[in-house]
């Protein structure tokens, strides 16, 4: 009885040391979800064991983060994690709608450090086996956060990091975590000064915007894209895809706002477009661009027009 005993102890221990190793090893290749510390979840504290949450002598970090996001633009957010004498790192973030706890916006992978996951409706950004930075002194990611299309209200960028020791078991690993907000941007209720009445991004199309200011104030407002059906139109406006932009004009000045598709081989997409301002005296004209492998071969140009009430369309019936 004593022998049947012991092996089946000595078979218990062996087994639940290669379910750790093996833990362990597919924790390099990304974490288990759920586990941000944000929204009452679990820390990697849960299988890291040995050392306090947030000990001193590390932390993890998130930057980019909007302080106030504006709906459908993208932001570049960064996560880094750092203690020295460690040499191997990974990291779990999560942006969620402070309200509702539901998901707020779009997480996206742009190298091949990070990976996407999804677990009960929320998406978890996470390492890679690439990405876990092996004998480097600090982990750090980067990735795109596109905000939703209407605001959310505040939005948390909850994090876990992992500062690990790299000897490939769930001992002499500290574990961060950090949480960021972001407000939606303030809505002005300022009124629509400018009508662009067509624009065209998309196969070989693209839309200029020249905006100038013939008041003595600057014009403060925003430029928005609209399709035929009502929704906002996003496109590429200089480095952000967005539905709109701002609009900040000294007196005598001038901006120019490009509208260009978000990949080279979009489809045709059309819409029109408003300025909505206060100060100064905005004036505009819009050019369409129409290039043939990279070549410009016509511009054609409209100008803009205040808003009216009632128009009258001229209309040949034969």
């Amino acid at each position: 009885m004593f022998k049947t005993v012991k092996r089946k102890r000595l078979f218990f221990v062996m087994l639940a040391g290669a379910c750790t190793t093996g833990i362990i090893l597919a924790f390099s290749s990304g974490p288990p979800l759920a586990r941000t510390g944000d929204f009452g979840e679990n820390t990697c504290l849960e299988c890291h064991l040995g050392n306090s949450l947030n000990a001193p002598g590390g932390s993890l970090s998130i930057s980019g983060v909007p302080a106030n996001y504006e709906p459908g633009q993208t932001y570049q957010i960064q996560v880094t994690v750092m203690r020295s004498g460690q040499q191997r790192w990974g990291f779990e973030l999560a942006t969620r709608a402070v309200s509702n706890a539901q998901q707020a916006g779009t997480l996206v992978s742009t190298d091949a450090n990070t990976q996407i996951s999804s677990f009960n409706g929320i998406q978890y950004i996470t390492h890679t086996s690439g990405g876990t930075f092996l004998g480097s002194a600090q982990g750090m990611w980067t990735f795109d956060w596109t905000a939703p299309a209407v605001p959310v209200g505040t939005v948390s960028f909850g994090a876990a990091g992992n500062a690990a020791n790299g000897n490939f078991s769930n001992s002499g690993d500290f574990i961060y975590t950090a949480r960021v907000t972001s407000e939606p941007a303030q809505v002005v209720d300022n009124p629509i000064t400018l009508l662009f009445p067509h624009l065209a991004v998309g196969s070989g199309y693209r839309t200029v915007f020249n905006l100038f200011n013939a008041g003595g104030s600057a014009v403060i407002g925003t430029l928005s894209l609209t399709q035929t059906d009502g929704a906002p139109l996003t496109v590429r406006l200089g480095s952000i895809q967005a539905s709109s932009t701002q609009v900040n004009i000294p007196p005598g000045g001038t901006q120019v706002i490009t509208a260009d598709p978000i990949n080279e081989g979009d489809i045709l997409r059309v819409g029109w477009a408003k300025v909505e301002s206060a100060g100064g005296s905005p004036e505009g004209a819009e050019t369409f661009r129409q290039f043939i492998n990279g070549t410009l071969v016509g511009i054609v140009g409209i100008l803009s027009s205040p808003p009216v009430d009632v128009a009258t369309i001229l209309v040949d019936s034969n």
